[in-house]
């Protein structure tokens, strides 16, 4: 009888534990898992305004391609894209660090 019975309080030890360190490693899993879902949904809002921004850059882009090719958008590429300016403007260099 003592046999059967230390047989059992061993296998019900064995039972335990096994309980404990898989509640252990769940737990742990559960945390990291919450832990990788946060980190996963800020690249996901961050993603989301990055394309906002790419969007409005490409309306921009549209815009400059639906726009006629005359003399006032050859001056302002010319300002804006080449550093350009008429001759008879007058260009001030400001030589402060911001």
């Amino acid at each position: 009888m003592e046999v059967v019975v230390k047989k059992q309080r061993g296998t019900a030890l064995i039972i335990k534990v096994l309980a404990v360190f898989f509640a252990v490693v769940g737990i742990f899993t559960v945390m990291s898992l919450q832990l990788k879902k946060n980190q996963l949904l800020e690249e996901i809002d961050r993603l989301k305004e990055d394309n906002e921004d790419n969007l409005a850059v490409i309306e921009g882009l549209r815009e400059d391609l639906d726009a006629p090719v005359d003399m006032d958008y050859i001056i302002r590429v010319a300002r804006e894209r080449l550093g350009l300016c008429l001759p008879h403007e007058i260009v001030f260099y400001n030589d402060l660090i911001d």
